[in-house]
């Protein structure tokens, strides 16, 4: 896989309000499930990082107005056939927005690409680490980087992930 790193501002800065956007949305999110009485540690989300469903701990009661979410086990999402579960959704529509990583793809020169003709590549696998930004690439994405980024070997990308880690520990 192709290892790219870049200081550019435009880049680093639309990478931080993209993830910025997926925390206050799980944070908010976290919040509403202790409204409800889900887990406040954990609530399923989709891959982009929005809410999809609440998670109840084994043994534990569930509202009546929540049906299983049929594509994880343990998770619930409100039935719209209750006034409770109606007054629940609006509140799951009025959580923070997860912001698109359109503006990271276009600072760093990424266009979301099929990978293998099956997979579609939404955004690089990526770390911040300080201001400098690291990302990878599947080997067959298309990509033409721009002047400001510069290919790395893996081993630095690796090293900047293993720092970003032992930083959140």
């Amino acid at each position: 896989m192709p290892y790219f790193k870049t200081s550019d501002l435009a880049a680093v800065t639309a990478f931080r309000e993209w993830r910025a956007s997926i925390a206050n949305h799980y944070k908010a999110a976290l919040a509403l499930s202790a409204e409800v009485g889900a887990s406040q540690e954990r609530c399923c989300r989709y891959n982009d990082g929005q809410f999809v469903a609440f998670i109840f701990e084994p043994g534990q009661e569930i509202p009546a107005y929540f049906r299983p979410f049929r594509h994880f086990s343990g998770a619930y999402v409100p039935r719209l056939t209750t006034k409770e579960g109606t007054q629940l959704r609006e509140k799951i529509k009025k959580l923070p927005n997860v912001l698109m990583p359109n503006n990271y793809n276009k600072a760093i020169g990424f266009s979301p690409c099929l990978i293998s003709g099956m997979r579609l590549c939404e955004y690089p696998a990526s770390v911040l680490q300080g201001d400098t930004l690291y990302f990878m690439l599947p080997d067959d994405a298309p990509y033409t980087p721009p002047e400001h980024v510069t290919e790395i070997f893996g081993s630095e990308y690796n090293q900047a992930m293993k720092a970003v880690e032992d930083k959140k520990r």
